[in-house]
Order: structure tokens, then C-alpha cells, then sequence
């Protein structure tokens, strides 16, 4: 319509008194097509829902935590980057039915809780503990095998189920005491039911270095009754400090080999005197043979001692320690030799 063509005001009155006492007709059924209308079941489809309770994303961040420990146990070196990463609510159906293969399932359940649930471990984490308990590296580059484990495989994966479900059970213990208890062990998804493929379930997707990752797939229906406990603040959340993982890192320092440095004196000379230099030249140190001298441990200054010598050896009397400091010639000598 053109600004020529706008009715005025007395147009508009008359159009509307028109209709009103129906001597205007209006056509029927415009628009009837487009305002028909479908339900939509948010329940169904491949709807994911992501964040559920906060106290449970504080069970998994601690677990996370005591996972680094058992990871590193089993796979005889530091694993560190254990990491969270996501929690999300979706069908059953969906969630099984889109998990890699082959992978091995743990049905377990969470006494006092009445239900099952399933700790997952992927293929990829799988085949990295199958490699490092067989001698291998565990480093990314090896090909998933398109195959079922074998039953020596097998009995290795358990023993890797076996320590994550008693971590995850004393992560769980911070909100709700739970005792996780073993049904089955299976590698096949179609022979698991722990709900119904309708059934909404909680997963936690929990990732282990370049390794591999860990599921947590827990339906609605078990944790219902801790909804309460579940949606607390994180500050009222227990989270013990993980010792089992203090005590492998102190048993690690303690076994680690240190550089010791003795620093038997000091010098100052010329540049051409340096220049002069050729074997059989003597440099006079600033230290007698009776003086205490300066003892670095990987470069810093922690000791002092006097010269000896034990069975033919040289060797360092210690006779005190010094505070933390770093040496100032930025250089460490070899090991000496000490009883």
C-alpha cells in the first residue's frame, strides 16, 4: 500500500463499523494451514541436556583427583591430565547405541541406591593398558582393532574397572555414601540393560591424557531420591585431600637422583692469563685445605663441608646446612664422589 493509498481516519471507523454489523464480509479459514501446530516431546529425539546437579560435578572433579593416582599405578608413569569433560542428560538409547567399539562396560550397582549403572571404559584406554601391562609404550599411534578383547585382555581390563569403581565409590562418599558392587563385565551393549532405552540417564565423560576416556552413565531413577543432597552448594561439599595421591608423589621425590655440586674454592686471573694456561699450571684457590667449603644441591646452595678421603676416594665431611639459595655462577660441577 502507498502513502496515497492510507485510509484516514473516518475510512478506518466506517471499514470497522462495517465489519461489525456484517455488511462487510471478511474471508474465513486465512491462515488455518499455517496456524496448525505438532507436539514436540522434549524426551525424544537426540536431546542432550547439559549441567545436572552441582554437587555432582564436585564428585567427579574429586574424582578426577583420586583417578590421577590409580591411572599412574597402572600404567607405571605419571598420569596427569585427568580432566572432566561434561555431564550431560540424555535418552539411554541414544547413549549406547553411539558408544565406540569395542569398549567394556561394568554393570554395577550403588547400594543403597536401587538400580544399575555402568562405568565405561573406551577402546582407545583399553588398548593403551592392554599395550603398557604387555611391554608397549601406551603412546598414542596404535590402530583400535576392530575386534572383541580376548579373555587375557579382559581379565586386564577388570583390574582397571576394579580400581576405578573403588575411587569412584570414595568420591561418592563426600555427598552420599554408596558401596559400588560388580554385576558383570560385557562387551557387548545389546546384552546391557540397566533401564528402559526411554529412560533419561546422566553421563559424565571423563578424559585420561591422550589415553583414552572413562563414562559414567547413571539413570535419572537412581539419584532421584539424592536431588536435594545433589543440588547443595560446592561449599558444602567434603572433598578430603587425596593422600593416596601424596603419598605416590613423596614415594616419586624420594627415589629421584639429585646432583650434588662441590664447590672446592674460587680464582680471580687475567684474560691473558687465561690465555696462558697449559696442563701442569697451578691455580691458587681463595680456600685452605682445612676451610669449609660450599655443597650445591641441583644448584642451590644447601650445605657446607671440609675435604677427606674415605677408601682412596675424595670425599665431603658435612658440617651444616645453609638456607635455600641459588648459586650465583649459574654453573654445576660433576657429582664428587662421597661415602
Amino acid at each position: 500500500m502507498t502513502l496515497n493509498q492510507i485510509l484516514s481516519q473516518n475510512e478506518v471507523d466506517a471499514l470497522l463499523q462495517g465489519i461489525k454489523s456484517g455488511e462487510i464480509k471478511t474471508e474465513e479459514g486465512v491462515g488455518k494451514e499455517q496456524a496448525n501446530s505438532s507436539a514436540f516431546d522434549f524426551l525424544s529425539g537426540n536431546l542432550r541436556i547439559k549441567g545436572t546437579f552441582p554437587a555432582m560435578d564436585m564428585v567427579y572433579e574429586v574424582f578426577c583427583r583420586k583417578l590421577r593416582a590409580v591411572m599412574s599405578h597402572l600404567f607405571g608413569k605419571i598420569v596427569e591430565n585427568i580432566s572432566l569433560r561434561d555431564t550431560c542428560m540424555m535418552k539411554y538409547k541414544e547413549y549406547i547405541g553411539n558408544i565406540q567399539l569395542p569398549s567394556s562396560f561394568q554393570v554395577v550397582r550403588m547400594n543403597p541406591l536401587r538400580g544399575l549403572a555402568l562405568i565405561v571404559i573406551d577402546s582407545k584406554l583399553a588398548f593403551s593398558f592392554i599395550e603398557s601391562m604387555l611391554g608397549g609404550k601406551s603412546e598414542t599411534g596404535f590402530v583400535i582393532e576392530d575386534r572383541e578383547f580376548t579373555n587375557i585382555e579382559m581379565s586386564l581390563i577388570k583390574k582397571m574397572h576394579t580400581d576405578i569403581a573403588s575411587e569412584l565409590q570414595r568420591s561418592w562418599n563426600g555427598v552420599y555414601p554408596i558401596k559400588i558392587e560388580e554385576v558383570s563385565i560385557e562387551t557387548n551393549p545389546q546384552f546391557i540393560s540397566i533401564c528402559f532405552p526411554s529412560d533419561m540417564v546422566v553421563v559424565t565423560s571423563i578424559d585420561v591424557d591422550i589415553l583414552g576416556s572413562i563414562d559414567i552413565c547413571i539413570p535419572c531413577s537412581i539419584i532421584e531420591p539424592l536431588k536435594g543432597k545433589l543440588n547443595k552448594n560446592f561449599s558444602s561439599i567434603r572433598t578430603d585431600v587425596d593422600l593416596t595421591w601424596r603419598r605416590m608423589m613423596l614415594n616419586q621425590l624420594t627415589q629421584t637422583e639429585l646432583e650434588i655440586t662441590v664447590e672446592l674454592g674460587e680464582a680471580v686471573i687475567t684474560g691473558k692469563e687465561l690465555l696462558n694456561l697449559k696442563p701442569g699450571d697451578v691455580i691458587n684457590l681463595n680456600t685452605g685445605p682445612s676451610d669449609e667449603f660450599k655443597i650445591y644441591i641441583e644448584g642451590y646452595e644447601k650445605l657446607k663441608g671440609v675435604a677427606g678421603a674415605v677408601r682412596g676416594n675424595k670425599a665431603a665431611q658435612l658440617t651444616k646446612g645453609l638456607k635455600k639459595r641459588r648459586n650465583p655462577h649459574g654453573r654445576r660441577a660433576k657429582r664428587k664422589r662421597s661415602s
